[in-house]
């Protein structure tokens, strides 16, 4: 994925969990909001994307209080997908 492209996901996500702080906090929400970070992570080019996107993510959630880590690894019984990477 561009660069530019993974900037304006993690921009989208952040501004998501950013709105969603005056709302009751639930785990439907952090649900959605993890299987964002999680697509975002599916379409990174390489290692360096994919760190980049993790720091990024990780700071986001910290916004709010909430691990990001362990969030992301609720329910997965694998590796999360990162690197598939779609190149356009």
């Amino acid at each position: 994925m561009r660069q530019e492209q993974l900037d304006q996901q993690l921009h989208a996500l952040h501004d998501k969990v950013a709105d969603g702080r005056a709302l009751p906090l639930d785990q439907a929400f952090f649900d959605a909001c993890a299987a964002d970070a999680s697509a975002i992570l599916a379409h990174v080019d390489d290692a360096a994307q994919a760190r980049y996107a993790i720091e990024r993510i990780d700071a986001i959630f910290d916004e709010v209080g909430v691990d990001a880590q362990r969030l992301l690894s609720i329910g997965q019984r694998g590796p999360l997908p990162v690197g598939a990477g779609t190149q356009e």
